[in-house]
């Protein structure tokens, strides 16, 4: 066309770059020092968010450890909170000392280690704060939520670090590939090539009696009185837990039908339409704001909680709160149960079911699992290590079958890598 005269387009030709295959390590090298620098430069924010969030966590469980309550809390539910607030604060601890606080990350494989540290530090901490934190945000709010917020910072921080890893990360598998094929390629030598074989069987079967060793000592762990008493405490405190909630959800029914109308009651003595003590006051605002804990707080009898509702009837019949007849009719029937001690013995069986929950999980949580843990990281670590034995051995085997027939297999392997990894990449033999 006369504008590519004109303009002077370019032939889109494809310009080759010619690599001997001798000179493959130093491409290698080259690529791996790109791919490292990206790792550190692209890491260095959200490492950076990380790592701060990490720290304010730790002064959060500082100034947690040493907290005292915001505000009366009942004898009952006072030691329970206590001991949560110390057994969080210890477990928080080790969770965070499985981490290295690091000011950079200079290659893809510590950025993977990096990843997998943090990612199990997180897991650590949700299953700490569902266990010894579930009950803390009753006294410490403010902290607990602090907390939590941290925590998100560094789990969106830590997927920004694992969508750069997984853009590398093909790059970075094809350049492992490529030293692999590259090695066998050079050392497709018959005599080389036994040698190896006998090396790599010898290695198996070292492994092999390894893991023998290490599945037997899991079993003997799983069939152990410890494990066993860990097991039917975890079960109890399972257990335990259901009963708290299903507590919580018959109360629950109690006093939610009540709420609009105590919303209603509230607004009234704001605007001086009923006259009410302070103390009456203050429990409709604590039972809407937290109803179980306004409930559990009290002493037996429930007779604040009592009192509110004999205001709430009272409303209701002198005309103070209007509601249709039906709904009066049912909010009415609602407060007489409450008044002829109906949530009695359900908040009296909260309150223990809590206590029994709590001193259970507490028991849980005192048992290591750190030994059971191990060893089956370790089983794992020897499976994947006897699959890439298996793999190699059935590769050199089927080399030293047909070396020749494996070179030009290799050949066009290599080819193949090298032009994913450089599309104007040609390898020269």
């Amino acid at each position: 066309m006369i504008f590519d005269k004109i303009f002077g387009k370019k032939d889109e030709k494809k310009h080759e770059r010619p690599i001997h295959v001798n000179e493959l390590d130093q491409f290698i090298a080259e690529r791996t020092d790109t791919l490292n620098t990206r790792v550190e430069e692209e890491t260095s924010r959200p490492l950076g968010l990380i790592e701060n969030s990490f720290s304010n966590i730790e002064g959060i469980i500082e100034d947690l450890r040493s907290k005292e309550l915001e505000e009366e809390v009942v004898k009952r539910l006072e030691n329970i909170t206590i001991t949560s607030q110390k057994k969080f604060c210890q477990s928080m601890d080790k969770s965070l000392e499985k981490r290295t606080a690091l000011t950079s990350i200079a290659t893809y494989p510590a950025l993977e280690e990096y990843i997998e540290t943090t990612r199990s530090v997180l897991q650590s901490m949700d299953k700490i704060r569902a266990t010894h934190g579930r009950y803390l945000g009753i006294a410490f709010e403010s902290s607990m939520k602090e907390l939590g917020k941290e925590i998100k910072v560094v789990a969106d921080a830590l997927g920004l670090l694992s969508n750069i890893a997984a853009d590398i990360n093909d790059e970075w598998t094809s350049l492992r590939e490529l030293r692999e094929l590259h090695d066998e390629y050079r050392s497709l030598d018959e005599d080389a090539l036994q040698e190896r074989i006998a090396s790599l069987d010898e290695e198996a079967r070292k492994i092999a009696n390894e893991l023998s060793i290490v599945k037997e000592h899991i079993e003997q762990y799983k069939q152990s009185d410890k494990h066993k008493t860990y097991l039917e405490l975890r079960r109890r405190a399972s257990e335990a837990e259901a009963e708290v909630d299903e507590l919580n959800n018959r109360i629950y029914g109690y006093i939610a039908p009540l709420k609009r109308d105590l919303k209603k009651l509230k607004k009234a003595a704001d605007n001086e339409k009923c006259r009410m003590t302070s103390d009456v006051y203050h429990k409709i605002e604590e039972t809407l704001e937290t109803p179980m804990k306004s409930l559990a707080g009290e002493s037996e009898g429930l007779a604040e909680t009592k009192r509110m509702v004999e205001q709430l009837r009272d409303a209701l019949m002198d005309g103070t709160l209007q509601e249709k007849d039906a709904k009066r009719q049912k909010t009415l029937e609602e407060c007489s149960a409450i008044i002829n001690g109906a949530l009695d013995d359900i908040v009296r069986s909260y309150v223990d079911a809590l206590a029994r929950f709590e001193k259970l999980n507490e028991q849980v949580g005192n048992y290591s699992l750190h030994e059971l843990e191990e060893l089956r990281h370790k089983k794992g670590q020897l499976e994947s290590q006897r699959q890439r034995i298996e793999e190699r051995i059935k590769r050199e085997k089927h080399a030293k079958s047909s070396s020749q027939e494996r070179k030009q297999v290799l050949q066009s392997e290599l080819q193949d890598i090298l032009n994913h990894i450089d599309p104007n990449a040609s390898l020269d033999f």
